[in-house]
Order: C-alpha cells, then sequence, then structure tokens
C-alpha cells in the first residue's frame, strides 16, 4: 500500500500520500471529516479523484483538446482525463511527490518536472502542509526551472461533504457557461439560483463553472459545524462542481485562472487570471480549511 503521512494537532488530524498526486486523504476534526474521506480501496489502487483534495500544477481545470498556444507556438497534449479529449488539471495530481521535510505537525513535498507529452517545460512545484490548532494550511509554489517563459496556473481540488442540509456562503461576481464537451462560451452575471451571498442551503443545485470575481472565501454549513475555506489574494476564481449524479460531495476549487486560460489568452481574451513566470522565477498561493464552531 502506498506510504501515508499523518499530521496531528489538536482534535485537527490530517492524512496525506505524497505517491499519489501529493493528495490529501484525510482531513479530520474529533470525529468530523472535514473533507469527503477517501475509501481504503482507492488509497490501494491509487486513485487520485478519490482523494479528499488534490493539487492543480502547473494549472487548473481544461486546457481544450489538449492544444496549448502560447507564446506563437501551438504545442500537443496528453489528453489525460478518461475519454475527453482534453488535458486536464496540469502534471501534479497524477505524479508522485517526495518529501522533503516533516514532522508531526508539518510536511513538505516537492515534484521536479521535465518536459514531456503532458507539459512541455521544465519546473518544480512545492507543497507545505502546516497543522495547527486552528486549521490546515497548505501552500503550493512553483518554480519555472527552464531557460524560457512559461505560462503557468495553480490551484486546488477540494471536495466536501455535502448533506441534505448543507449551507453555502460565499461572494463571486460572475461565470463562464460551459459548452457539452467542457468548452468555455462566454462571461454573464451570476444567476440567482448561484447568488449565495447569503448562506443558503445547497437543495437540488447543480453546477460545474468557473465562478469569477470569487472573494477568496467559503463557508459551508452542517448540522454539527461549520467549515471555512479562505484562499490567497492570487485565487481570484472559483470552480464549483456539485454533480448531477447525487453523489455526496460540493468541490469548491481556488484557482487562479479560468477554465482554457492559456488559449483564451492567445485569442485576446482579457482577464483571464493566467500567469507568466520568467526563468527561476517562482510563486505560491495557499488555502486553508478550518471548523469554526462545532455543535456537541
Amino acid at each position: 500500500m502506498t506510504a501515508l503521512v499523518q499530521l496531528t494537532h489538536g482534535k485537527y488530524a490530517a492524512t496525506i500520500a505524497p505517491g499519489i498526486g501529493g493528495a490529501l486523504v484525510r482531513l479530520k476534526y474529533g470525529e468530523l471529516d472535514i473533507l469527503r474521506p477517501t475509501p481504503d480501496k482507492a488509497i490501494e489502487e491509487n486513485l487520485v479523484r478519490q482523494m479528499a483534495s488534490y493539487p492543480l500544477v502547473p494549472y487548473s481545470n481544461r486546457i481544450v483538446n489538449a492544444k496549448l498556444k502560447f507564446a506563437g507556438r501551438e504545442h500537443a497534449l496528453r489528453p489525460n482525463f478518461g475519454t475527453e479529449p482534453h488535458a486536464i488539471h496540469g502534471v501534479g495530481w497524477q505524479r508522485a511527490w517526495q518529501p522533503t521535510r516533516a514532522s508531526s505537525t508539518q510536511l513538505q513535498l516537492v515534484l521536479n518536472h521535465e518536459p514531456d507529452a503532458d507539459w512541455p517545460f521544465h519546473c518544480v512545484a512545492h507543497q507545505r502542509f502546516d497543522l495547527t490548532a486552528d486549521a490546515l494550511r497548505v501552500e503550493l509554489a512553483l518554480t519555472n526551472s527552464g531557460s524560457v517563459p512559461m505560462p503557468a496556473g495553480l490551484g486546488f481540488h477540494p471536495f466536501f461533504p455535502r448533506t441534505g442540509d448543507t449551507t453555502l456562503e460565499t461572494r463571486w461576481q460572475g461565470l463562464w457557461t460551459m459548452s457539452e464537451a467542457k468548452v468555455p462560451i462566454e462571461h454573464r452575471a451570476i444567476p440567482s439560483d448561484a447568488d449565495f451571498s447569503k448562506a443558503l442551503p445547497i437543495g437540488a443545485w447543480r453546477i460545474d463553472n468557473c465562478f469569477t470575481g470569487w472573494s477568496g472565501k467559503a463557508t459551508l454549513g452542517y448540522a454539527t459545524h461549520r467549515t471555512e475555506l479562505t484562499a490567497s489574494g492570487g485565487f481570484g476564481h472559483c470552480v464549483c462542481f456539485v454533480p448531477t449524479d447525487n453523489r455526496p460531495f460540493i468541490a469548491l476549487e481556488p484557482v487562479s485562472h479560468i477554465i482554457d486560460a492559456f488559449n483564451l489568452a492567445a485569442r485576446g481574451v482579457q482577464d483571464t487570471g493566467m500567469r507568466v513566470l520568467k526563468p527561476g522565477e517562482t510563486w505560491a498561493e495557499s488555502m486553508t480549511l478550518r471548523v469554526l464552531e462545532h455543535r456537541s
């Protein structure tokens, strides 16, 4: 079985699988699962998509038709998501990360990437998990270790439990509509059913879109507690996924850019959130997860 790393501090306990995409396997507060718990079988079979959370690096979500346009060139990537024709979520979630430092409350991981069919640039990614008595903070950093500029994006993909009475409170300003082929179509104002500026039940709401102008904060309410997600300033977008097949989770993904940002930017679309890292440049963002209150 894949080696797991356990962090504990007070009532918090975090389990990480460096060899399975550097993913977070579980986050608990006492007996509460703060994130969707990973089935044992998923750990045994290295099924990263069933983990509680995983990193998105060096980009998030889809590069449409696995064609990356940047700096006047088109790079053919490897479709890496089942039968979809797109490349998705970068390389970090599908690679083994190496621990570089560990204690009972902290873990640091590194991933060195050489150009290949999944990403044609040299880069190095780092993750740092810091568990305190108050929260779990996860930092994701990306360095352009090559000799040419590199397009870049960062994100996290946490899955939260969703029950019949789960509420959501967050603020965002717009969203990108999507085609059936998961291709961005147009940017629109927030529809009324996606206005969670006040805590409201998720109920029958189903969504799989990228929201823009995100506040960087979301609170989920449950019968027993409230969970708060906060993100650093570079995460100005949030991909929200509530599946139509009634799987009991909601994914709230802090991300730096919109879906297919690199290609849209190449077409002249503004405010995509994409970054370009110069050779040797490093960029870091973080998310923090905490229980605000526990009702016994």
